[in-house]
C-alpha cells in the first residue's frame, strides 16, 4: 500500500503512456518527456501563483489594509487576473527606436538562450553509441 502511494506519479505516467503501445520507440519517449515538463510547469506555476497570493495577503495584513480579495473566492484568481494584465499591457515604445528591433530584441535573446541550452542537454547523448 505504502509502495503504491509513493509511486503515484510514475504510475499515472506509465498509464498514460501504455495507451501508446504501438508507437515508436522515440514517438514514446518525446511523449514521456513532454508529460515531465508539463508536471513540472504545472506543479511550478501553481507553487508560484499561490506563494504570489500569501505574499500579497501577508503584506496586506502587515500593512493593516485589504488583500486581494476581489477575484474569485478569497482572492485566489488574482496571479491570473495579474497575467491577463502583464498580456495587454501597452508597450511603449521610443520615437525614435526601430519598432522592428524594439520588439525583437528580447524575442531573440530567450530564444538565443533557449536553444544553446537544449544543445548543451543533447550534445552529451550524440556521441554516446546506442
Amino acid at each position: 500500500m505504502i509502495k503504491s502511494i509513493d509511486q503515484v506519479f510514475v504510475n499515472a505516467k506509465h498509464w498514460l503512456l501504455s495507451w501508446l503501445a504501438g508507437w515508436p520507440n522515440w514517438a514514446t519517449q518525446v511523449v514521456s518527456s513532454l508529460i515531465n515538463i508539463l508536471a513540472l510547469l504545472a506543479v511550478f506555476l501553481t507553487l508560484f501563483a499561490l506563494l504570489s497570493v500569501l505574499e500579497r495577503k501577508i503584506l496586506a495584513r502587515i500593512q493593516n489594509r485589504y488583500g486581494p480579495n476581489r477575484v474569485g473566492p478569497f482572492g485566489l484568481f488574482q496571479p491570473i487576473a495579474d497575467g491577463i494584465k502583464m498580456l495587454i499591457k501597452e508597450d511603449i515604445v521610443p520615437v525614435r527606436a526601430d519598432k522592428i528591433v524594439h520588439f525583437l530584441a528580447p524575442v531573440l535573446f530567450f530564444l538565443r538562450s533557449g536553444i544553446s541550452n537544449g544543445t548543451r542537454r543533447v550534445h552529451g547523448r550524440l556521441g554516446q553509441q546506442q
